[in-house]
């Protein structure tokens, strides 16, 4: 298992929620309701190929979506166990795992920054979606420092392969993201890594990496994204090196 939290650390009570937001009275909806909002937020974009039936596979910042997409792909042999900083989120996906039965499916609440232990278990596949951007880059970093330790073979991360400065201070004027969201913040800590970067980081952490790129108007329809704005998928293998004696 990863380290789990009690309580979100200060120094980050400001640095998560950028994210596929639940609906709040999510709780109070009937059961019918329920089923139809499971459904419709279920998708991850871009796994394909990366998740294997039988995979023991960890999802970093899970939030409520891609729960019923992976546990079908790992399928009954495999398990997904996804963490998140953000306690609504979890709270949300637990109920939507009981209402959907993905018995295959665990989730926790964690702090994405410090998951690793010395008995830590390793997982097949890492998953990182549309994290790694939202985070200053001490933040970013430490993340993929304990996916790296996390991680047997793949590792898949999404993140914007444009400047992240604009959309964000555009986000922080936006009431669904709540008071964690503010431009002085962003201001502030105005590190964050750009698209090439991330890249870069996980190279460095012995990884190779495949990118594909797309215009993030076709992954999120919103006129606030211009088109010079993409986001990448970054197919990563963890390189194991021949030692001859």
């Amino acid at each position: 298992m990863v380290k789990t939290i009690n309580s979100i650390p200060a120094d980050l009570q400001r640095s998560c929620g950028l994210s596929i937001r639940p609906r709040e009275d999510y709780l109070q909806l009937s059961k019918e309701d329920k089923a139809i909002y499971d459904i419709a937020i279920h998708g991850i974009a871009g796994i394909s190929g990366c998740v294997h039936e039988g995979d023991y596979l960890l999802n970093i910042g899970c939030g409520i979506s891609g729960l019923s997409q992976l546990s079908n792909a790992v399928g009954t042999s495999g398990k997904v166990v996804g963490v998140d900083i953000c306690p609504k989120d979890i709270q949300i996906a637990k109920e939507i795992i009981k209402n959907l039965d993905l018995g295959n499916v665990e989730v926790y609440f964690a702090n994405a920054c410090d998951l690793y232990e010395g008995d830590s278990e390793i997982y097949d596949t890492v998953i990182i979606s549309e994290v790694l951007h939202t985070l200053p880059t001490k933040y970013a970093s430490a993340v993929l420092d304990d996916a790296s330790k996390l991680c047997k073979t793949n590792l898949y991360v999404s993140a914007l392969a444009s400047d992240l400065q604009d959309i964000i201070l555009g986000e922080a004027e936006e009431s669904r993201f709540g008071e964690s969201w503010k431009k002085e913040f962003f201001v502030k800590e105005a590190a964050f890594y750009s698209g090439k970067e991330i890249v870069s980081e996980i190279q460095s952490r012995g990884f190779s990496t495949e990118i594909y790129t797309i215009p993030l108007n076709q992954v999120f329809p919103i006129s606030r994204f211009n088109d010079s704005a993409y986001l990448h998928h970054i197919f990563a293998k963890k390189i194991v090196l021949d030692i001859i004696i």
